[in-house]
């Protein structure tokens, strides 16, 4: 894990620790924790309409900036790192390696990793787990629709036409 002095002191002041991961020019991750559990983390370092963290992404020339609330729990922080995208659950493949895969909603796979493989690198590299990320179709009920068919009865509690067995082909 590399750690950015500079951006680090910018954030959290000169006395507090803290994670970075890095591409100059284009996104950061880090890593915000709060000693006071009543303090949002993400919250305090971005401030009230974002007065602490523009002045940082101004002298980052615009640079993005996410920032991951640290979490004890390790699922938790790896849903964190890879934001913006949604997943929908994590599958710890071996800790001592700490090797992880991510699943992602189909949809959410670009975005989850990121162009160039930004946002999954920098994931990694925040975190120190190695991460996969595993894209999933979304299911369609099709055992609920079978049911209401077969049943005869809509969801407002009417009667449904009965349909024909023939088939027009």
């Amino acid at each position: 894990m590399s750690t950015k002095p500079t951006l680090i002191a910018l954030l959290h002041g000169p006395d507090q620790p803290g994670l970075v991961a890095r591409v100059a020019g284009f996104r950061s991750k880090v890593l915000v924790r709060s000693t006071n559990s009543s303090v949002d983390p993400v919250g305090a370092c971005v401030g009230i309409k974002g007065t602490r963290i523009r002045p940082v992404i101004e002298e980052l020339h615009g640079e993005k900036i996410d920032l991951v609330a640290f979490s004890e729990k390790i699922e938790t922080l790896l849903i964190a790192a890879l934001a913006p995208a949604k997943v929908t659950s994590v599958e710890i493949e071996d800790t001592e390696k700490k090797i992880a895969r991510m699943i992602v909603p189909a949809d959410q796979a670009a975005g989850a990793i990121g162009k160039d493989g930004l946002n999954l690198k920098l994931a990694m590299e925040l975190t120190g787990w190695n991460l996969t990320v595993i894209p999933v179709a979304a299911q369609a009920p099709v055992l609920a629709a079978t049911a209401l068919v077969s049943a005869s009865v809509d969801p407002a509690g009417g009667a449904l036409p009965e349909k024909s067995a023939q088939s027009n082909g």
